[in-house]
């Protein structure tokens, strides 16, 4: 981890006629100080938490020091020289704070409640009455394939058992490709989009409808792997998106209408209880 004092040597160094300050009855972790204001050591790594390397922990950290004394000598003049806030001013202050704090208020009472569990058969209702805005906008399919290593000596068996599904020997198969950076898909009952299919393997086409509705079993071979492809079903762009497919979308869009619909009621109660309280006063 790149310590701010580090980089704070380093900037010192970048500034004519600026020079750094030994700390006198501060604590360890103080990297820089503006009057009474002071810039952590866990400031800076809670900006850096993303970096991927030490050279972006570097780079996140100068510029989150450098961007802190620019704001604190700014704020310093603005202070000086514009003297206190207009009324309109400190007016959109205070709305931020009201709205930043509403805003919290809202997430922490969604996390609360719209959660609850939506069950699959709140999902499949929605399906079934909302048909209309699920066609398909691509190609998906369900599949089955086996990425076999090219160093394996017995495609012939290998090719049978996979066309007969023949469960001993495909489990036999699966071992050796798990040991050797091979791969297995056997999930046929997940959807997939052909798009994303398409660049796991080495399939070339010009017409991808096509392609689906004239191939079902397919043995390719490129410089490395062998792949064995059962397609087991799949769908037309535009045909009615199955069910399986949309369910977790779905689900989103249940959980987004809870949550709005949480939201009114709560906020339709606390303005019930204000006025029941006295609190909240209507004129005519």
């Amino acid at each position: 981890m790149i310590r701010g004092h580090q980089i704070i040597l380093l900037i010192c160094l970048g500034f004519i006629f600026f020079s750094c300050e030994k700390k006198e009855d501060l604590p360890n972790d103080i990297v820089a100080s503006y009057g009474k204001d002071l810039l952590t050591e866990k400031e800076i790594n809670g900006a850096t938490v993303m970096a991927k390397n030490s050279e972006d922990s570097f780079f996140l950290a100068t510029k989150f020091i450098r961007n802190w004394m620019k704001r604190e000598v700014l704020i310093d003049q603005a202070n000086k020289r514009l003297g206190e806030l207009s009324q309109e001013q400190q007016k959109l202050i205070d709305t931020y704070e009201q709205d930043l704090k509403i805003h919290e208020l809202r997430k922490l009472y969604i996390k609360e409640l719209a959660n609850a569990k939506i069950t699959n058969q709140h999902i499949r209702t929605y399906y079934q009455s909302n048909k209309k805005n699920f066609e398909l906008k691509e190609n998906i399919v369900q599949l089955y394939y086996i990425k076999i290593p090219n160093q394996y000596n017995n495609f012939d068996r290998a090719w049978w058992a996979f066309q007969k599904n023949n469960t001993i020997e495909l489990n036999k198969l699966t071992e050796y490709v798990n040991q050797n950076d091979g791969y297995v898909f056997n999930n046929t009952e997940k959807w997939l989009r052909f798009v994303d299919v398409l660049k796991e393997l080495p399939i070339n086409l010009y017409n991808e409808e096509h392609f689906l509705s004239n191939n079902q079993l397919l043995r390719i071979r490129d410089k490395a792997f062998t792949y064995f492809i059962k397609i087991v079903n799949f769908k037309i762009k535009d045909d009615l998106s199955p069910f399986e497919f949309e369910k977790e979308k779905i689900r989103e869009i249940l959980i987004n209408k809870r949550k709005i619909s949480y939201l009114d009621s709560f906020e339709n109660e606390l303005i019930r209880q204000a006025i029941n309280n006295n609190q909240l006063k209507l004129y005519q």
